[in-house]
């Protein structure tokens, strides 16, 4: 197990004073003694909930694994949420094939070439970044989810931030 590390009594009671989050002594007990939550007991609620389906854009850098690894491990915990991951280049890539292989989140791997003519413009955006990549997947979404037998919602997720998994529960 990790290491304990000695924390004085003052310590504890200055972060408490100043921290409402930290649970009181009598709380912490009363946490201990209560049955743990089972995800099963909320499937109910969780079966006439719409689809999310989160869009995001990518393209090849240096952090693109760890950046779409971390979005990854935040879907997971998510209910009902169909993944489309869309690549700025001519070819999907073998690297966010393995990673989205083992994301274990429900997920459709498309590629999008941003055009040339949008791309390498000096001191000037034509088009947002992301906006070809954004646009196919909804292509796709309007092509393979029939809008009488899914009910849905869009939601547009930059694999270069980071999300609270609550705000998926709005």
């Amino acid at each position: 197990r990790g290491r304990r590390y000695p924390v004085c009594k003052e310590t504890i009671q200055f972060a408490r004073a100043y921290n409402t989050h930290l649970p009181s002594p009598e709380s912490e007990k009363a946490a201990i003694k209560q049955k743990p939550e089972s995800r099963d007991e909320h499937i109910d609620t969780y079966t006439n909930m719409p689809t999310i389906f989160a869009i995001t854009p990518t393209y090849f850098r240096l952090e693109q694994k760890a950046d779409i690894t971390r979005l990854c491990q935040t879907l997971r915990l998510v209910e009902n949420l169909h993944w489309l991951l869309v690549e700025d280049s001519f070819n999907k890539t073998a690297l966010v094939q393995r990673v989205l292989n083992n994301c274990k989140v429900p997920y459709t791997h498309l590629n999008a070439e941003t055009p040339q003519n949008i791309k390498n413009v000096p001191g000037k955006i034509k088009f947002p970044r992301g906006g070809a990549q954004r646009n196919a997947a909804l292509a796709w979404i309007r092509k393979h989810v029939d809008p009488k037998e899914t009910k849905g919602t869009v939601y547009f997720a930059d694999d270069d931030n980071t999300y609270d998994v609550r705000i998926f529960e709005e």
